[in-house]
């Protein structure tokens, strides 16, 4: 599984490596700090997997899948906005919720990763 994962914050990026190497120790992770950098990864790889932060340093996340969504091969790859600001999917911006697939509040846990890839994995069976 190839996984990207947008986030500016160092601690919250060791994190995420940490739990994705743990729970499956042949994915691919690549790390993306800003929201350009992310959309120039998208559109280079095709990746199973995209966790994105909303606030990055550049822009926000929510332009960044939308933009994303709009790239052919990423029309249905998973993205999970994670913030550690918003509480409940309801708080999300409106215009964005198309484009993602889904919500994590911050921080990423094991459990919270895992329900992720059980999604993904129910979805492709």
């Amino acid at each position: 599984m190839k996984i990207l994962i947008v986030e500016d914050d160092p601690i919250a990026i060791k994190i995420a490596g940490m739990i994705i190497k743990r729970t499956d120790p042949s994915a691919e992770s690549t790390f993306a700090k800003t929201g350009d950098d992310a959309l120039s990864l998208s559109e280079r790889q095709n990746f199973d997997l995209i966790l994105l932060d909303i606030g990055l340093p550049d822009c926000n996340g929510y332009d960044i899948a939308i933009k994303m969504r709009s790239i052919e091969h990423n029309e249905n790859t998973p993205i999970y906005m994670l913030s550690a600001h918003i509480k409940a999917p309801s708080e999300l911006c409106p215009q964005a919720l198309s484009s993602i697939t889904g919500f994590i509040s911050k921080p990423l846990s094991f459990d919270k990763f895992k329900d992720i890839i059980a999604s993904i994995t129910s979805e492709v069976i």
